[in-house]
């Protein structure tokens, strides 16, 4: 298994819990999709978990590129 698909979830779990998101979460999240596209139906949870804390509604303007690029 590549190194990348064991660190980039957990290191967005731990983002995930803190509150408010870290601001630079959503290039974060990119990064590890864009270096390992096989995390896309974790990335897909991890923003359907967000919105349904109603994160999006928080963040809106910050995450909506990122939301688009990824799902």
């Amino acid at each position: 298994m590549h190194p990348a698909l064991r660190t980039h979830p957990q290191a967005l779990q731990q983002m995930e819990t803190q509150t408010p998101l870290p601001l630079l979460f959503m290039r974060t999240v990119i990064s590890a999709l864009k270096a390992a596209p096989k995390l896309k139906p974790f990335i897909s949870d991890l923003i359907s978990r967000l919105i349904a804390k109603q994160v999006r509604a928080c963040l809106y303007e910050r995450m909506s590129v990122g939301v688009g690029l990824c799902v």
